[in-house]
């Protein structure tokens, strides 16, 4: 038996339960993902602050931008996405291609 089995079932070593959740996990994603609308683009507005990731990272970890203080998005470094802001400074995404967030305080 191959220490390395991608059977779900494969209990040799103890990770068919993990295996199975993560084959779950998979087909959830895959699901949604295929759901999705896609993203879409525009210009930036005459107003917003653009921040690179690691920026707007900091800036959750310092409290300087709190989620109450307004909302962002995503963006390259020429356009904004569809795609909004999540405020967990641990775990900001980094979107394939989108560089920055576009913050629009209120």
């Amino acid at each position: 038996m191959s220490r390395n089995s991608d059977d779900e079932t494969d209990t040799h070593w103890g990770f068919g339960a993990l295996n199975k959740l993560f084959s779950r996990v998979h087909q959830r994603v895959t699901s949604h993902l295929a759901k999705a609308d896609p993203i879409t683009y525009r210009d930036f507005p005459s107003y917003g602050d653009l921040l690179t990731l690691e920026e707007f990272r900091s800036c959750l970890r310092s409290g300087v931008i709190i989620s109450s203080d307004g909302c962002g998005y995503y963006a390259t470094a020429g356009q904004e996405s569809s795609i909004p802001v999540c405020f967990d400074a641990d775990y900001v995404i980094e979107p394939p291609g989108l560089t920055h967030v576009m913050w629009y305080n209120k």
